[in-house]
């Protein structure tokens, strides 16, 4: 990945896991339907998994392609990389945990 920006002081730029669509999450529910295009108040009621671009110089606990888990809503509008990927930019203070792997979460219907 190659976002042509580097973050400042703690911040984190991250590419979801999730399926996103003109800027819109798709989520599965639990029997494996997909939900597309939801409210912005469903998006941001969840935590999401996310990969680690790039991480600013105060970062201590995240590392470039780790997976972490961002609080509900805690992530900026959309923007484009140099290498034209979307990109969200969050804080170390709004993670909530790192992991190797992004676990799947799914709606509980």
């Amino acid at each position: 990945m190659n976002v042509g920006i580097e973050p400042v002081l703690d911040g984190i730029f991250v590419t979801f896991t999730d399926e996103v669509a003109d800027g819109k999450f798709h989520q599965k529910t639990q029997g494996g339907i997909i939900i597309s295009g939801l409210s912005h108040r469903a998006q941001t009621v969840q935590a999401r998994w996310g990969k680690v671009a790039a991480v600013g110089p105060k970062v201590r606990n995240v590392k470039t392609g780790d997976f972490v888990l961002i609080q509900p809503g805690m992530w900026t509008t959309r923007f484009k990389g140099a290498d034209h990927q979307f990109y969200w930019k969050t804080d170390e203070g709004k993670i909530q945990a790192v992991s190797d792997y992004p676990y799947e979460i799914t709606l509980e219907c």
